[in-house]
Formats: C-alpha cells, structure tokens, sequence
C-alpha cells in the first residue's frame, strides 16, 4: 500500500501529475520545447520519470512559472 507521504514530501491527494503535453499546454509551449529544456538543463523545471514516461507536477509547475515572473526591467522606462 502506498505510504501518505510521496518521496517530494506531499500528501498523494495533493500530488497531481500532468503529462508532457499537458504540462505544455498549461504554460503554452510545444511539449517538444519541453523536451528540449529537460535534456538541455536550460530551466530548472522539475520532472519526474516513470519508466519511460515523463510526467511534471503540476504545483512545480506552477512555482516554475512564478520563479519566471518579471516584474520590472532593468534599467527600462
């Protein structure tokens, strides 16, 4: 039986997985430009790997997407 606490440390209710073009959709990318930035380390965008399957979570992404957040420019007008 699966433990109440996953290996990242949230309760299985709360962890909800998404697939790669799920997780593409919801931060309006290809899901190729997904796989680009995983096998580039370009972003650190957390993935898990499941077999051969790559599923993100969708509270990582949600904290990828406010980690990108610009608030100003620098120097701008």
């Amino acid at each position: 039986m699966a433990s109440e606490r996953d290996m990242a440390g949230k309760s299985s209710e709360q962890l909800r997985l998404l697939t790669e073009k799920e997780a593409a959709r919801i931060l309006r990318v290809s899901a190729r430009t997904l796989t680009s930035w995983r096998s580039s380390g370009r972003y650190p965008l957390a993935y898990i790997k499941i077999g051969g399957r790559v599923v993100y979570d969708l509270v990582a992404l949600r904290e990828f997407a406010a980690s990108r957040t610009v608030t100003r420019r620098r120097g701008g007008s």
